[in-house]
């Protein structure tokens, strides 16, 4: 049972990669040092190859690059770093990225930031997309995605990942604000002459989240065919969830063609690709090809690969254009596999206990192309880099793409956790925050709807259960008398409690139970994925702002309804400490709400809880009051949207209760408690009595119709 499940489990019961920080974007990686190590050429197959590629800077002492027999030297020229867009709203640009040899430094996104009420103005304060990284035990070395690793021309595999790029052009608009770089690298031959050039350049639109790579392999000769494969970086992993609760969700997905299904290749599917890290560095599960998705392997073609988290998604696919007259449908998409094949490439080495955290990056080989004199060939590719917003996935292109089943609440189950519920659930929230513009004013809202729906089963529920246990507790001297009697022979001790029931007019088949408690079960598993997976919520006060305003922004309680609540913070820093199968608890702030939650959910079950009927009853009711306190733990580091609801949801059922029990007392000192009620006229039971009624008045005239008697006449007082 993995975290989700455990966490999902408790809830249910109670209503009864460590991160790798991203390396500042500097130049330390363009030191001399680095740049005197030239790339090598060696013979396919090699451990250079993809599928093991490590930088050539941490190559083994006596296999230095450049020192191995044949290789050729690829002149090095010194990096330059050029930055795309801008983090300024008023620019329109949705990303920073920052380029350095022809690959990505980072890309910041310009509407997010990485935490609740820091500064805008300091670029290092938006939250990092992507960056460049080293494994733990590589501190020279830098993995920069969408970085060139090795070409192989003629059959001669040449590294060129440590190569520095020459860059050859810039562009801006009108704001002066970057938007494209051309770079080109020349590879030269033996004899001194180019033998191929790869030209790339990137390109970034105002309000787009998506970064256009258009690279081509160039043969700069005149009489010479060439035989080329570019092996290159794709996307990273996502960025890891600040907040540890609920353990890692960081996945790879595929999003494919079935051809087999879908022959005209109209729909892109996702099933059985979203893939967690865990489950792809324990079992070195391929993200592609999945032999499983189709009978026919052939007849399933990758569309595009995205790594994502908890937020956000990054989404590596080919260009397209989408002309005027056209519909916006998958036929618009050229599969990704056309052009590369891609694996998953863990980087590090596995540990040999504890969680393993070794970044993944996924590399890309492309398929042989020949090159004629003088000809050239595209392989182009583009990058989203952006929230799994919903809103955003609705535009022509990612309507195409299908990127909207990105947008998933789930804990490990899509099914399990009722996704069409989520939905539904979220799409009310947003319509009251449409009129409040507070989302912890629509949870509440949502409590009280919820609990207004359930309240006439509830109410039912809690009256039956009262009567029960009134007319067992009455009973109890009598039970006890036949326990004695038959204490020898439990079946028939069995059958005299059941005719001693009956004789008493007691049906346990009228208690509802938990009935109630399994209807809302449903509810409670979609709301809580929906408020933890939400984007809507991330970084949103709750009540307006109110504490952030009486505090100047200092007090950042209820300041972020996608974290915990933060009622008092003790240190700038986290102070994680785990617990074996539960979260990860931070104890560098005081969490008010789960406190709460747990304290109310004791008092609600010591002093609303109906009388015990026996001394089991007791033991239960005893247990659980010591659970509600253990559930203040376990929930402790839960986002604040989360126990919010919880802690509205158990104060509103602690009303719903004391309401019931009014009504109960009062229908007791009238000594009506046990009188049959005649169902309201026009209410839902009256309407169903009375179809029964009608049903089987028709069923016995017609049974009299075919014996050949008269119709019954109508008696007063029936249905």
């Amino acid at each position: 049972m993995n975290r989700s499940s455990t966490i999902l489990a408790l809830v249910l019961a109670a209503l009864s990669f460590t991160c790798l920080t991203p390396r500042s974007a500097s130049a330390q990686d363009s030191t001399a040092a680095n740049n005197s190590a030239a790339p090598t050429a060696s013979a396919p197959g090699s451990s250079g190859g993809a599928g093991g590629y490590a930088p050539s800077s941490t190559s083994a002492p006596g296999n230095t690059p450049g020192n191995t027999p044949g290789s050729v030297a690829i002149p090095l020229a010194e990096p330059t770093a050029v930055e795309l867009g801008s983090l300024d709203p008023k620019t329109n640009y949705k990303l920073k990225i920052g380029l350095e040899r022809a690959a990505i430094r980072y890309i910041h996104l310009t509407d997010y930031l990485y935490e609740v009420l820091s500064d805008p103005s300091v670029p290092d304060n938006h939250y990092l997309a992507l960056s460049k990284f080293q494994t733990p035990e590589n501190g020279k070395g830098f993995y920069r995605p969408l970085a060139a690793i090795a070409v192989t021309v003629d059959s001669r595999r040449l590294e060129i990942d440590s190569t520095t790029w020459q860059l050859l052009s810039t562009a801006a608009d009108a704001q002066g604000i970057a938007t494209q770089a051309v770079y080109r690298l020349v590879i030269p031959g033996p004899d001194g002459q180019p033998l191929l050039e790869i030209h790339r350049t990137f390109e970034l639109k105002p309000d787009s989240y998506e970064l256009l790579c258009r690279q081509q392999l160039v043969n700069p000769s005149t009489t010479v065919e060439r035989k080329v494969i570019l092996e290159q970086l794709g996307t990273a992993d996502a960025p890891p969830d600040q907040a540890r609760y609920m353990g890692d969700h960081r996945a790879f997905v595929a999003g494919y063609f079935n051809l087999e299904y879908d022959p005209s290749a109209k729909l892109i599917f996702t099933d059985k690709t979203f893939l967690p890290r865990a489950t792809i560095l324990s079992n070195n599960e391929p993200l592609w090809p999945r032999p499983s998705l189709t009978n026919d392997p052939a007849q399933a073609r990758l569309a595009w690969a995205a790594a994502i988290n908890r937020y956000f998604a990054l989404v590596l696919h080919r260009p397209f254009d989408i002309p005027a007259d056209a519909l916006l449908d998958a036929r618009l998409v050229p599969p990704l596999d056309a052009q590369f094949s891609i694996s998953l490439l863990p980087l590090g080495t596995k540990p040999r206990e504890g969680d393993d955290l070794r970044p993944l990056v996924a590399t890309l080989t492309s398929s042989s192309l020949t090159l004629a004199p003088q000809a050239s060939a595209p392989l182009d590719l583009a990058l989203f880099a952006g929230p799994r917003k919903p809103e955003l996935f609705g535009s022509p292109a990612y309507k195409a793409l299908s990127l909207s089943q990105l947008v998933r609440y789930e804990l490990g189950c899509a099914f399990c956790t009722f996704q069409p519920l989520a939905r539904l659930l979220l799409a009310f929230m947003k319509a009251i925050y449409a009129v409040s513009f507070d989302w912890g004013f629509a949870i509440i809202a949502l409590v009280i709807c919820v609990r207004l729906i359930l309240h006439p089963l509830t109410r039912r529920s809690q009256i039956q259960m009262a009567k029960f246990s009134k007319q067992m507790a009455a009973m109890q001297p009598e039970m006890e008398k036949l326990k004695r009697k038959f204490q020898d022979d439990p079946k028939r001790l069995q059958s005299e409690q059941a005719k001693l029931m009956r004789e008493k007019g007691i049906n346990p088949a009228n208690v509802l139970g938990c009935l109630p408690v399994f209807l809302q079960m449903p509810i409670w598993v979609a709301l809580y994925a929906m408020l933890y997976f939400a984007i809507e919520l991330r970084h949103q006060p709750a009540f307006w702002g109110v504490f952030q305003a009486v505090s100047s922004g200092q007090w950042y309680f209820l300041a972020d309804l996608s974290s915990p609540d933060a009622f008092l913070r003790f240190t700038p820093h986290p102070l994680h400490i785990n617990f074996p199968m539960l979260n990860a608890i931070d104890f560098s702030v005081l969490n008010i709400l789960p406190i709460l939650w747990g304290v109310a959910m004791f008092i609600q079950q010591k002093y609303m809880a109906p009388p015990a009927a026996n001394e089991q009853a007791r033991q239960q009711q005893k247990m659980m009051n010591y659970m509600m306190l253990i559930f203040a733990l376990l929930f402790y580091s839960a986002p604040s949207g989360l126990t919010l609801y919880m802690l509205a949801s158990t104060f509103a059922g602690a009303l719903d209760s004391y309401i019931v029990r009014r009504h109960i007392q009062r229908e007791e000192e009238a000594g009506t408690l046990f009188d049959k009620k005649a169902p309201k006229p026009g209410s839902l039971r009256d309407r169903f009595l009375r179809a029964v009624a009608d049903r089987r008045r028709r069923l016995e005239e017609t049974q009299r119709r075919l014996q050949g008697q008269p119709p019954r006449s109508r008696r007063p007082g029936d249905r």
